[in-house]
Formats: structure tokens, sequence, C-alpha cells
């Protein structure tokens, strides 16, 4: 009888992979369909990071993650997280705006980043969810490379999405901004 993890994971390594990719988007443009303004923005990507979460906490409530204690650098992940969100309240930056842009560059920056490592630490898995997950990072990988040649070299019709191309999207123009035009 072999030592195999449950069946669970399989559905939230596929979430992840999912999650990953959508973070390759802006959704800003499509601000009216796809994202509900409750203060952060709920764009498609954090929709599924929420779904994530959901099933992570679900599946710790039925045992099916790894017991592990918190790691120094979870718990300096942790720290920072929570001095970046102090210091986001004392300031009161997101106070006077219609939109929590700094809460959401907080979110972005410190929360989602250590939720997907605590979770993906504590995840029982196998060799195929790590191909699975090694499969869908390679791909981002070889869509920003195209992407990139194509907008070096001037392939408009080939560079997806669209906005890439629009220097009034974002902070960056060029060199394969997609992932960065948020």
């Amino acid at each position: 009888m072999t030592n195999r993890p449950p069946n669970q994971p399989r559905w939230m390594i596929t979430l992840i992979a999912i999650w990953l990719i959508l973070q390759c988007f802006d959704y800003t443009l499509l601000d009216p369909i796809f994202t509900v303004n409750l203060g952060v923005s709920v764009t498609p990507d954090r929709f599924v990071f929420l779904l994530v979460l959901g099933s992570y906490v679900i599946a710790s409530a039925s045992f099916s993650t790894r017991a592990k204690r918190i790691t120094g650098l979870e718990l300096l992940m942790i720290l920072f997280s929570v001095y970046c969100l102090v210091s986001w309240f004392i300031s009161g930056a997101d106070f006077v705006l219609t939109k929590s842009r700094w809460l959401s560059t907080l979110f972005t920056l410190c929360f989602q980043p250590f939720a997907a490592y605590f979770i993906a630490s504590r995840l029982p898995y196998d060799r195929s969810h790590i191909r699975t997950l090694i499969s869908v990072l390679a791909a981002i990988g070889v869509y920003l490379g195209l992407t990139g040649i194509f907008e070096h070299y001037s392939i408009s019709p080939l560079v997806f999405p669209k906005y890439i191309l629009d220097p009034s999207v974002g902070i960056q123009f060029e060199r394969a901004r997609g992932p960065f035009a948020s």
C-alpha cells in the first residue's frame, strides 16, 4: 500500500493554476463587467484566490492538509503583513478615496503571496500535482516570452491582450508589460 495523498488536492492544484493564469491580466478596463467595487475590487483572479482560500479552510477542517508548525519565514511574512496593514491604517491612505487602492496593493504584495505559500506548503501532493503546477508555470512563461517577442518586433496581431500595446494603460510601456500593466 502506497502512502498517496488524498484526491482532494487535485482540484485545489487546479484552482491554484487557474489563479496563477488569471493574474497575468489587468481587469481595470473591464471594471463594469468583471469587478464589484466593495472598496477592494473583486476581480476574477481575486475571486479564484478566495475560492482557493475557502477550499483550504474546508480541507483543514476535515484534516485533509498536512499539520505543520509555523516556520520562522512564515512568522516574518505575518509580521511584515501586519506591519504594512497597521501602517496603511495609521496613514489613512484610502480613507478619502472611493476605492481602496493601497489596501488592494497590500493584498497583492503581502497577503496573497503569504497565503499562497502557507497553503502550498501544507497541501499533500505527489509528482502529478507538481507536474501540473510546473506545466502551468511553463505555459505562462512561454506566453509571456512570446508576447514580449511579438511586442518587441511590432507583430501587433499576435499580442494578446491588446491593452499591452496601449501606452495609457499601466505604468510601463513595452517590454512585455502585460503582467505589469496594473
